[in-house]
């Protein structure tokens, strides 16, 4: 359960929980009561289960992040800790193992969706584009960008090693999953 709504669970910020506990709410068996009518009990109990998700979320991040190797590669050194929390921040960091790994131990449904952005990338002729003021967005390729994933700009800095990571693949090399 991947997603925005998974951000990073803060103590402190009771509005993910809060959003996460409705989500669970409406796809279970109480979803014809609304939400505001549910008891003090049935909501701290959705409330809990979202926490559970959220915590688990964010040590799959950080386990993500962690690997030897793949922050050094990322082109943007300054990715503020809410663009952390995305889709975006999440194919990054399966494209950064991917070229390190060889997919050698990213399980298959990582694989797959990583496939999906290289088709995806490829059909629209995007790239993506991190600014620290406005967050993750897609761009048209430009030619400066020639086959990297990732928009050249003036918050991306790449080494030439890195510019061999950061180059979408042949699709012979994509990862082959169904």
């Amino acid at each position: 359960m991947e997603n925005d709504e998974t951000s990073k669970f803060d103590p402190s910020d009771s509005d993910a929980a809060e959003r996460l506990a409705e989500k669970l709410y409406e796809s279970s068996q109480f979803r014809n009561t609304p939400w505001a009518r549910l008891d003090d009990t049935t909501r701290g109990q959705f409330r809990q289960d979202a926490e559970t998700i959220l915590a688990a979320s964010q040590r799959l991040r950080e386990s993500r992040a962690a690997k030897p190797g793949i922050n050094e590669t990322i082109p943007w050194k300054n990715i503020r800790p809410e663009h952390r929390e995305t889709q975006h921040y999440l194919a990054v960091l399966d494209h950064a193992e991917y070229m390190d790994t060889g997919g050698e131990g990213i399980p298959d449904r990582r694989l797959k969706d990583l496939r999906e952005w290289y088709e995806w990338l490829t059909e629209t002729g995007f790239t993506l584009d991190y600014d620290p003021s406005k967050g993750w967005t897609y761009v048209p390729r430009e030619p400066a960008d020639g086959h990297l994933l990732v928009h050249v700009t003036d918050h991306t800095a790449l080494t030439p090693a890195a510019k061999e990571v950061w180059r979408l693949p042949n699709s012979e090399l994509w990862p082959d999953v169904q």
